[in-house]
């Protein structure tokens, strides 16, 4: 089991991270994340050791990689799908736990720089979930810290076999999530529109 951590809102990622662990689930973060979860004493590996490429262009291309992209996308049982995993090493995402940088355009009344309120535009994050939520059969996807709990609950029921999962919780949580990417999206374009007047 292989989990991604991804997160701006970072309540409870640290106790999920370590509920995760007692199931063997290897942990991959983000800078920020990882950071945290040093600091409580949860073991994770970055981004970059897992791609082999650094954080670039200040921080706005981090997770854009076949290894990330091509583990959550990734259908098992396909055999085209396993034979490409094989030859460029990647391994399977099965989890992927993100939120966004805030956008609050009330926030933004004091910037005067554009540039600057463009740098709260999340892209990696939105791309990730969706690219989770098309594949939910076999990956889930959380944007929600409240549902950490009831995900571990979960679990720990299937005893970390996540195979056991109901279908129709996966497609909950997906659902949630693009939800959770449209509206931001709609946020930003209300934004932009706002700009234009």
């Amino acid at each position: 089991m292989r989990a991604l951590l991804a997160v701006t809102d970072k309540s409870g990622i640290a106790h999920f991270a370590d509920e995760l662990q007692r199931y063997g689930c290897e942990i991959i973060s983000t800078t920020g994340t990882f950071n945290l979860l040093q600091l409580n004493g949860v073991n994770s590996k970055t981004i970059s050791q897992i791609t082999g490429s650094p954080e670039m262009l200040g921080g706005r291309l981090k997770t854009f990689h076949p290894k990330i992209f091509g583990g959550i996308l990734f259908v098992r049982g396909n055999p085209a799908h396993e034979k490409d995993l094989q030859e460029y090493d990647i391994e399977p995402i099965d989890i992927v736990v993100c939120n966004f940088y805030s956008f609050n355009p009330e926030h933004f009344v004091s910037i005067k720089n554009l540039d600057e309120i463009q740098g709260f535009i999340d892209i990696g994050g939105p791309a990730l979930v969706r690219a989770a939520a098309k594949n939910f059969q076999s990956v889930l996807v959380l944007v929600d810290p409240q549902d950490y709990k009831s995900l571990s609950s979960v679990i720990k029921e299937c005893d970390g076999d996540l195979q056991q999962i109901p279908q129709s919780l996966r497609l909950k949580l997906a659902t949630k999530a693009l939800e959770y990417t449209a509206n931001y999206d709609l946020t930003i374009a209300k934004y932009y529109s706002s700009m234009r007047k």
